[in-house]
């Protein structure tokens, strides 16, 4: 399992749900933060989501489909290869 993240302004927050609902009905975790960018303190969102390697392409899309949600420039992604998946 991959733990991917994207990285975005905290705008148009209830497109962006509707976007990780509709790529990612199982599950997403959203994270409401603030991010400095160019020296600048923004209000920005995080999007995690733990999925296999073969969701990249749904992740990379949601991404890109963000990215012109919020008329950015780019969004931030990130990804760490998880050793264990537990549920309890």
């Amino acid at each position: 399992m991959i733990c991917y993240r994207i990285y975005t302004e905290n705008k148009n927050l209830h497109k962006i749900r509707s976007a990780v609902k509709s790529f990612f009905p199982q599950g997403a975790t959203i994270y409401d933060t603030h991010g400095i960018f160019e020296g600048s303190i923004e209000e920005s969102v995080v999007i995690e989501l733990i999925v296999s390697q073969e969701r990249e392409t749904d992740v990379m899309n949601l991404a890109k489909d963000i990215k012109v949600l919020n008329e950015q420039i780019a969004v931030k992604i990130t990804s760490v290869h998880l050793l264990s998946d537990i549920t309890v």
